[in-house]
């Protein structure tokens, strides 16, 4: 269904500087900000839900399985079925990674926020507390961080972007003896934020707090 917001942007160079600094990078060995954070947010688990009807799910050869029913949003809103844009992830993904290179900061474990850990763990009837769930979280960033490294390969390998990438000789370098890599190569991209934009704003999109329980939810249940 997202189709219709898919669009191409003109041919340019990716900014593939080692040392470059932009919304969603900070300085290089900088810890990370709040600021650097909310910008990973709303292109990862910021992004809302969509709804699916039953001819998006033919389409996409998806149904009920046993002990595995497709989710349905309560009719309350709206109803259907609760898909989500691969992008956004795998630009989770991509954050997770990030993160996990800051592991040892403390300041992940303080400001882990709510929703994050309901998405990832869902709504707990017993009496743990939000730092429980935190902990739990992080105990499991292992698991986490070996999807994402996995879901980024196979997406990575599905598109199997050719674009050359050309080496240079560093002047500035004399010492060294290897030709540099030039990351800065050349795209026709489709234009992300105008499918961003259509995933928040188009009548499919469904807030998180809108998707209901599972089917198979029973409450004080671990």
């Amino acid at each position: 269904p997202a189709l219709e917001a898919v669009s191409y942007l003109p041919p340019k160079h990716f900014d593939g500087e080692t040392d470059q600094v932009n919304r969603y990078r900070g300085p290089p060995l900088d810890a990370p900000t709040p600021e650097i954070d909310a910008a990973w947010h709303e292109i990862g688990l910021g992004a809302p839900g969509i709804r699916l009807t039953e001819d998006d799910l033919k389409s996409l050869n998806k149904t009920d399985m046993p002990g595995r029913r497709l989710h349905r949003i309560p009719e309350e809103y709206g109803g259907g079925y609760l898909g989500l844009l691969e992008v956004f992830h795998m630009l989770h993904c991509l954050d997770s990674l990030r993160e996990a290179t800051f592991y040892n900061w403390p300041y992940y474990e303080q400001n882990m926020s709510r929703k994050a850990v309901i998405i990832h763990h869902g709504r707990r009837s017993h009496p743990h507390s939000l730092a429980y769930h935190v902990r739990k979280r992080l105990d499991s960033r292992r698991l986490e961080v070996d999807h994402c490294i996995d879901a980024l390969r196979m997406s990575i390998m599905c598109t199997s972007d050719v674009t050359p990438i050309t080496f240079y000789d560093s002047e500035a370098l004399p010492g060294r003896q290897y030709p540099l890599p030039d990351f800065s190569s050349l795209h026709t991209c489709r234009n992300f934020d105008a499918i961003l934009e259509w995933n928040k704003h188009n009548p499919r999109a469904v807030m998180w707090e809108e998707v209901g329980n599972a089917s198979t939810f029973r409450p004080g249940s671990a």
